[in-house]
């Protein structure tokens, strides 16, 4: 396989990964809106402002493991379908 194909597979290896993370922090971020909307608590915090907060603190580590080395074994390993 050429330089450039490995190269790729290795970048989306880790964009798969910065996803999974920012995917995975936010849930308990949208739980308190989701309250909100279903049963009428008040929110602790206004909208805009938990979005701030989202911002300022995933934006550091999605882009650290977006720009994490690469595995080695990323050609060994099984595709996901």
């Amino acid at each position: 396989l050429s330089p450039v194909c490995l190269g790729s597979l290795r970048r989306a290896a880790n964009l798969k990964k910065s996803i999974a993370y920012t995917l995975s922090s936010n849930i308990p971020e949208i739980a308190p809106f989701l309250v909100y909307q279903v049963g009428g608590v008040p929110l602790p915090l206004p909208t805009v402002m938990i979005l701030l907060v989202d911002l300022g603190t995933d934006l550091a580590p999605a882009i650290s493991m977006a720009h994490e080395v690469a595995e080695a074994d990323i050609m060994l390993k099984s595709r996901s379908r």
